[in-house]
């Protein structure tokens, strides 16, 4: 049996259509989908509507999913920090809506593959930092590894890790598949198996191409094949220039835009310099407001142009 292990897609509808096309082209029997799939790009209805029409394919929740479903049913307008949540609530059509409210958090496939968004559901606290993306961003900056030679790196790191061995050791044998943060690594313990296919819609790995996981059970065993797919990222960009969402959420919809031009974190930065410019301005209220969000955005360009 082959698996095609998707996650992370965020809307990027161009990036799906590669992946699928590529796992068929792999063989693919089976698709599993790891959550967060509409918050992202202005195509979040098209591509809801090509992930409902995959055959032969299982879904879990993913927390962007669980946030558009509560902003959709969410009765006061909402600015500042959460527009984009907000945004993508009320404009997600209502069957999609309904759909990803359906979803559950965690299932089991094949009565040995455990598939869930977030590695926290069975590892919280426990997944080590030099494999969490700010410090892979930080890493691959530095030239600490390559894209090639990261598997190898994230290995060696888990390896030394006691306590996660304990609670590698508490669970029951099988496959742990998990998406969430974006970078894509695989890790064999004894009778467990973890993957992470990274991500198909914004990949942070300083590789631009969609990434996705093969996984393949043979008669030696299961076999892991990490993939990456080109496809039409100039039309994706395009989109967000033409669309209503870089109107009404300008500021998160630049961040994720740069993220998929770059395939390098901004998220993650940006939010700790908002962080440090709303602490500096006396400013401690959470979410931040619509004039701190944007008076940090327009500080943290600023500040990166130098």
């Amino acid at each position: 049996m082959k698996y095609a292990l998707i996650a992370d897609v965020h809307a990027n509808l161009y990036a799906l259509e590669a992946v699928l096309r590529d796992a068929a082209e792999q063989g693919a029997q089976k698709y599993i989908f790891l959550g967060d799939y509409c918050q992202g790009t202005p195509l979040y209805n098209e591509t809801m509507q090509l992930l409902r029409s995959v055959s032969n394919a299982v879904f879990v929740s993913g927390n962007e999913d669980e946030t558009a479903v509560q902003m959709a049913a969410h009765e006061t307008e909402i600015t500042g920090q959460f527009i984009s949540s907000y945004w993508f609530g009320k404009h997600i059509a209502p069957g999609h809506i309904a759909f990803l409210a359906s979803l559950p958090e965690e299932l089991v496939v094949d009565d040995v593959i455990r598939a869930m968004h977030k590695p926290q559901l069975h590892f919280e606290g426990l997944i080590p930092c030099e494999i969490e993306p700010l410090y892979y961003f930080k890493c691959m900056k530095a030239g600490t590894f390559t894209n090639e030679t990261f598997p190898a790196y994230a290995a060696e790191q888990l390896a030394h890790d006691e306590a996660f061995h304990r609670r590698l050791d508490e669970l029951s044998a099988g496959i742990y598949v998990f998406g969430h943060t974006h970078i894509q690594w695989h890790y064999e313990h004894g009778d467990k198996l973890l993957i992470n296919p990274g991500s198909v819609g914004i990949p942070l790995a300083f590789d631009t191409r969609a990434a996705y996981t093969m996984l393949e059970s043979t008669q030696g065993g299961w076999q892991v094949l990490q993939r990456q797919v080109d496809y039409d990222r100039e039309s994706m960009l395009d989109a967000f220039d033409r669309s209503d969402y870089s109107r009404d959420v300008p500021v998160w919809s630049s961040v994720i835009r740069d993220e998929i031009a770059t395939a390098r974190e901004h998220a993650l930065l940006f939010l700790i310099y908002a962080d440090e410019y709303a602490k500096s301005i006396g400013d401690d209220q959470r979410p931040y407001s619509h004039e701190t969000w944007h008076a940090a955005y327009e500080l943290w360009k600023e500040h990166n142009m130098k």
